[in-house]
Formats: C-alpha cells, sequence, structure tokens
C-alpha cells in the first residue's frame, strides 16, 4: 500500500478557510463603511448623525481587532506547515517512513545480484533522513516435477515426481537514508519447511550520485559478476553454478548514465568437502556494464566479470573445487554478457568459465582436471494487455565439465533440492503485473543430465509486494 501524506493539504485548506472568513469580515466592514456615508449625506439630525457614526464607530473598532486576530492565526497555520531541518515532521503526516513504492521498482523486484548500487539510485527519491519499508510473499498454487529419478545432495529421496502448494518465501525490507551520503539496508526471508529466519543481505552504502559517481558498500550482498538469466523459480544452468552467493565484502564503484564499474574484495574461509578450513583467502572479483541507445527503439548492453578465485564467491563451481582441495589453489573464473533490445523484443546472451584446470568438477573429481563452462540464450517479449505488462522469455542453457557440480531444482520448493550432473536446460516463462503490487506467473523447464536422464518442472505462482 503506497504511503500517502495530507500534512500540507490540510493545512493550507485551513488557510484558505480562514482567508474567507476574514474577507467576510472585510465586506461587512466596508458596508458598514457605506452606512456611516449614506447616513452623514441623508439625515439632516446632527445629533442622531453622531449618535449613530459613535456607534459604527464600536463596530468597526471591533471588526478590526477580529481581522487582526485572523491574520495572526492564517501566519502562524502556514508556518506550522513549512518543513524544518530541528522538528522534522509535516503537520498532519510522516516525513521519516514510507513505502518503496516511490521507486520505479519496488525493492524485491531488483536484481539480487545488484541491489546496492539500485538501491542508491533510488536515494534521493526520498528524503535524506527517512526509512522506507517493503516486503514479498510469495505462493505456488502448483508447484509440479516429474520425469526420471534424478541423484540428489540436499536429502535422501530421489527426485522424482510430485505435486505441491507451496508458500516458499515471506522476506521483509528496510532501506534507511542516514544522510545525504550514507544509506543502510537489511532484507530477512523465511524460507523453507520447516521455515527458517535468514539475514540475505544486510549492508550500509556510502555515496550520492547526484554529488559524485563514486560509491562504497560494505556488509553481506550478493556481488555483481553478470546478468544470469533465470525464471521465477528455476535457474539457468550458469545462475545455479556460476551466480556468487550472499557474501560479507566490501565493493567501491562507479555508476554514471550508461557505465556501471565495481572492484570487490571478498575475504573468504575456503573449506574442502569434509569441512576442514583450507585457509582464509582473500577473492577480488572486477566487473563492467555498458549499456547504451541506438535510437528510441533499439539498445543494447555488455559486460565483463573476472574473479581471481571462484572459491571465494561460494558459487556451486567454487564449492565443488574446493571439495577435494587439500592445499589451496587460487582457480580464476571469468564471465561476458551482451543484449539488445529491439522494441519489444529483447535477445541476449552468455558465456562463463573458469581459467585454470581444476580438481572436483567431472565424474573423476580427484584424479582428472578441468575447466568449468557454460552458456546461455534468451529471447524475451514484452507487451501490454488490458493495460497490464506482460513479460514472455524462452532461454536455453548448457555446461561443460560440471557433472560433480551441484544445481538447484525448481521442484519441490519446500526442501529446496539440488542436483549434480545437470548439462542442458530449456526454459520459459510468462509473468503478467497486475499492478506494482502483484505479480502472476506461470513456468516451465526441462533439464537434461550428462547420463541422458531427464527432469521437466511447471510451477504456477503469485508474487505479493508489500
Amino acid at each position: 500500500m503506497k504511503a500517502q501524506y495530507y500534512g500540507h493539504t490540510h493545512a493550507f485548506e485551513n488557510s484558505k478557510y480562514l482567508e474567507r472568513r476574514s474577507t467576510h469580515h472585510l465586506k461587512r466592514f466596508f458596508i458598514v463603511m457605506s452606512g456611516i456615508l449614506l447616513t452623514n449625506v441623508g439625515l439632516p439630525n446632527t445629533i442622531f448623525a453622531a449618535t449613530q457614526n459613535e456607534n459604527l464607530q464600536q463596530q468597526v473598532d471591533r471588526l478590526q481587532q477580529e481581522i487582526k486576530s485572523l491574520n495572526k492565526k492564517i501566519n502562524t497555520k502556514v508556518s506550522k506547515t513549512q518543513y524544518s531541518s530541528k522538528t522534522r515532521y509535516v503537520l498532519g503526516g510522516n516525513n521519516y517512513i514510507y513505502t518503496d513504492s516511490r521507486g520505479p521498482k519496488k525493492f524485491e523486484q531488483l536484481s539480487s545480484s545488484d541491489i546496492p548500487l539500485s538501491l542508491l539510485k533510488m536515494k534521493n527519491m526520498y528524503p535524506k533522513q527517512s526509512l522506507a519499508l517493503g516486503g514479498l510473499f510469495e505462493f505456488e498454487p502448483i508447484n509440479s516435477w516429474f520425469g526420471d529419478d534424478l541423484s540428489q545432495i540436499t536429502n535422501t529421496k530421489n527426485y522424482h515426481h510430485g505435486t505441491a502448494t507451496s508458500i516458499s518465501n515471506v522476506s521483509f525490507d528496510a532501506m534507511m537514508n542516514v544522510n545525504d551520503y550514507t544509506q543502510m539496508f537489511t532484507q530477512f526471508s523465511y524460507t523453507g519447511n520447516p521455515g527458517t529466519i535468514s539475514l540475505m543481505s544486510g549492508f550500509v552504502t556510502f555515496g550520492n550520485l547526484k554529488k559524485s559517481p563514486f560509491f562504497a558498500s560494505i556488509g553481506k550482498f550478493r556481488p555483481r559478476f553478470g546478468v544470469f538469466p533465470g525464471g521465477p523459480y528455476y535457474a539457468t544452468i550458469p545462475q545455479g553454478i556460476f551466480r556468487p552467493g550472499h557474501l560479507i565484502n566490501t565493493t567501491v564503484g562507479y555508476s554514471n548514465n550508461h557505465l556501471d564499474t565495481y572492484v570487490t574484495f571478498l575475504p573468504t574461509i575456503v573449506k574442502n568437502n569434509i569441512g576442514n578450513s583450507i585457509g582464509r583467502k582473500n577473492g577480488v572479483m572486477v566487473s563492467a556494464f555498458y549499456s547504451g541507445d541506438v535510437n528510441k527503439d533499439i539498445s543494447y548492453g555488455v559486460n565483463a566479470g573476472y574473479v581471481s578465485d571462484v572459491a571465494s564467491t561460494s558459487s556451486s563451481v567454487g564449492t565443488a573445487i574446493a571439495s577435494t582441495m587439500t592445499k589451496y589453489q587460487k582457480i580464476p573464473a571469468l564471465n561476458v554478457d551482451a543484449n539488445v533490445t529491439i522494441g519489444p523484443i529483447n535477445v541476449s546472451g552468455g558465456y562463463q568459465t573458469t581459467t585454470k584446470k581444476a580438481y572436483g568438477l567431472t565424474d573423476k573429481a580427484s584424479i582428472q582436471k578441468a575447466k568449468a563452462s557454460s552458456y546461455y540464450a534468451q529471447v524475451a517479449y514484452s507487451m501490454k494487455m488490458y493495460d497490464r505488462p506482460i513479460t514472455f522469455a524462452l532461454n536455453y542453457s548448457k555446461a561443460k565439465n560440471t557433472e560433480n557440480v551441484a544445481m538447484p531444482l525448481a521442484g519441490d520448493i519446500d526442501n529446496g533440492p539440488t542436483a549434480t550432473g545437470i548439462e542442458k536446460q530449456l526454459g520459459g516463462y510468462a509473468i503478467v503485473h497486475i499492478n506494482k503490487s502483484l505479480a502472476v506467473g506461470l513456468e516451465y523447464a526441462r533439464m537434461k543430465t550428462y547420463t541422458g536422464k531427464h527432469s521437466d518442472e511447471a510451477t504456477l505462482y503469485t508474487a505479493v509486494y508489500f
């Protein structure tokens, strides 16, 4: 629900009312004065006229006192409607607490890989000292999965087939503008069955893009390495195996109308598959994103990311590599993406790879070194139906040398299963935004393993942003 503040409106309406009252009394005053003139001209009896003038003069004096009193009230009322840096309030409203409806998107509609900068771009849409609240309720009337048995690493049952009705996620967001150059954000999520509450993001950003293109963010959030598209629930293979997790990190960046650049420092304790710490290492991630317009109908974007140690990102590829390590070794990774939008159609693609061979990736993880890689291609179409925005998307993704890398599955949402050995996936979805706070959609994905098994997933979902 969008917050509305009527303090100024009520105050000025009261001012206009008081002005109308004073105008009414002024009219009475002019009528009285006209009576004085008529009396002096039309009545010959000077004694009666003197008496009449004396009575009228008393009325005039009384009206003048009332006018002064009313003008004083008007000035006092108007002055209270002006914002004061000392009192920090507006009469009849609250300038501290807002919903997240002021920005172009709700907080939960922002890309999880770019929350700090996206929020910083909305900073000046709120007062410099304010709190904005938002959240998300995700409900799946139907979540269905079917196909061959898949081995998985998150529970003892095979992933074969099933249907469920789920509440997959309830999130609560809070963004605070502390001053002109400081912004804070926290995001709590309740997920799973039985549900658990976790801090997904919590960070401080220093900067103000209206005054400087430079900024810095410190805390827990997902660093920006690439685009990584996917459906509402299913992940494309690059998203499932190469996208960084929510990490404690420090990011410094630069942003203008076309270019966003990031340098991220990732202090990470790398562990092997039996939980032993291999050592605390500092990965460094560098990425740049450029977007431009050819004309009003054609736009494009290109980006690239490099990380000095993929294990420091907590991605599935990094975890698989670290699992077989007995001695720490840095394995860098690279990501590139590009997209073109022509009218309502957007075409995009990307490629990710480790730049050195490592153990832990293939089905012979402990004895065979390999480079892990993946790519995706996607086409999306946006339109309006009954003045409601609708997006359709179809994507295909494939991996190489990732037989031992775990990937999240979109079926059985409550338990959040993951499976190893996913080689190919074809997926698509349709999303309609009923309004800014409600979206419904349908998705379907079909995946194939390196051993030739198939698994399908279909989900009808509802997202309520509050």
